[in-house]
């Protein structure tokens, strides 16, 4: 069960999606801050949008094993669910954080709120992007 899970491409287009993806973020994140932080590559939002890539990676992955088939239009409603929370439910709730953290600075709270837990929608649209890519090049391996 476990070989023909690591050799299936939609798992594998899935897995090398958000791990390609959240590598490049890291990345990017150091390079912006000029410093090497191993927690640059397990970080939440910023760009690209690995939830993003990930289930556009899924997506992709079974319509290229099965053309549009039923089991193909769930994981597209379902990826554009995913991709729509992380661009706006999610953003607004690192925004909301952003003002309670001010305020709460003041009263002397010891827990701050995580700030950045979503994506702006061009970091949703290259994850989405990368996913597919990837996906495909799975495929044609």
């Amino acid at each position: 069960m476990f070989l023909e899970l690591i050799q299936n491409k939609i798992v594998l287009s899935c897995v090398f999606g958000w791990f390609f993806v959240q590598l490049l973020k890291g990345i990017l994140v150091c390079v912006k801050k000029r410093k090497f932080d191993v927690k640059s590559f397990f970080l939440m939002g910023h760009m690209p949008s690995s939830h993003s890539s990930f289930v556009s990676a899924l997506s992709a992955g079974v319509f290229l094993e099965q053309g549009v088939s039923a089991l193909f239009v769930v994981s597209a409603v379902f990826s554009l669910v995913i991709m729509r929370d992380a661009f706006g439910a999610r953003w607004q709730i690192g925004e909301n954080s952003k003002v309670i953290n001010k305020f709460a600075k003041n009263k002397f709270v010891k827990n701050k709120l995580k700030e950045v837990t979503g994506h702006k929608l061009i970091e949703v649209i290259v994850g989405a992007i990368l996913g597919v890519i990837i996906a495909i090049l799975v495929f044609s391996i």
